[in-house]
């Protein structure tokens, strides 16, 4: 008789494998992975691309974008350097602005959003309209040659309707605050050479203004100070400021607007001619006085 235990019956058992249960469960897992990521992308989108208010050609030729600074040399008539100019652009918020305790800018801005057929506008649609504007705070400081500090800032609305100035803060003038309605035309959305624009209103400093302005072409081998550039247009922008006894103050503004760089030279003239010179401190070498 054998000591050896006697086997375990063994069953035979057939594996079944549920082929298509497994691939259903990788579709549904691709598809919550295609979710999440629609979402991650469009959050990452919402808060890290800016849109770009204006469209192509003023993204391209005056690229305004929140942080953004530059650093300008301001020429007197005779040539000689008067200051040295930074400017810083922010990017403003909707609600800060409309919120502004500004003596007239609300009406500015509601004047900037009516449509032709507008009869009348509630502040919450001033509100929801705004919200396609881009707002921009460009802030100023001069440096003069014997020290002192000059500051003023300009808010300046840009949309599909191209590029307004709606108010100026000039702390160190007579008038502090100048503010523009409807606001002022400084150039349009298409800068294509031949274009022309014109825009009028009233100003809070007790005068009404006039502004006009056309695009220039520019050579294509535009020279900077020996740096060269090969696409630019020339924006000129004439502004007259008429005051209630009828006198008059007239500007002249020349803006070089380069791809890429935005500005690189500009002119501001009045009656009597240049009044003053600014340019961009970009050139790879030192840039020498300014020519009469």
């Amino acid at each position: 008789m054998s000591n050896n235990p006697a086997p375990l019956p063994v069953k035979n058992t057939k594996i079944a494998v549920n082929v298509g249960g497994g691939v259903l469960n990788l579709v549904l897992i691709l598809a919550l992975l295609g979710i999440m990521a629609f979402f991650i992308l469009g959050f990452i989108g919402v808060w890290m691309i800016a849109p770009a208010y204006g469209g192509r050609d003023l993204a391209r030729y005056a690229p305004l974008q929140d942080g953004d600074s530059q650093l300008l040399i301001q020429y007197g008539r005779d040539g000689k350097v008067l200051a040295f100019s930074s400017q810083n652009i922010e990017q403003t918020y909707r609600d800060s602005v409309l919120l502004s305790n500004i003596d007239g800018l609300y009406p500015s801005l509601q004047s900037y959003v009516l449509k032709p057929n507008d009869t009348a506008i509630t502040p919450d649609e001033v509100r929801k309209r705004i919200a396609n504007i881009g707002l921009y705070e460009i802030r100023t400081r001069n440096l003069t040659l014997d020290g002192r500090v000059q500051q003023s800032s300009r808010l300046l609305l840009r949309s599909q309707n191209g590029d307004h100035l709606a108010a100026e803060w000039l702390p160190d003038s007579s008038t502090s605050t100048v503010v523009y309605t409807p606001p002022m035309m400084m150039r349009p959305t298409k800068l294509s050479p031949g274009d022309e624009w014109e825009s009028s209103g009233r100003v809070s400093s007790g005068q009404s203004y006039k502004a006009s302005g056309t695009i220039v072409a520019v050579e294509e081998d535009f020279d900077f100070f020996g740096r060269p550039f090969d696409d630019c247009v020339l924006t000129i922008l004439e502004v007259t400021l008429q005051a209630a006894n009828g006198t008059n103050q007239q500007s002249i503004r020349r803006e070089w607007l380069c791809s890429g760089n935005g500005l690189v030279d500009a002119e501001e003239h009045n009656r009597v001619g240049l009044e003053f010179r600014l340019v961009a401190a970009r050139s790879t070498r030192p840039l020498p006085d300014a020519e009469d």
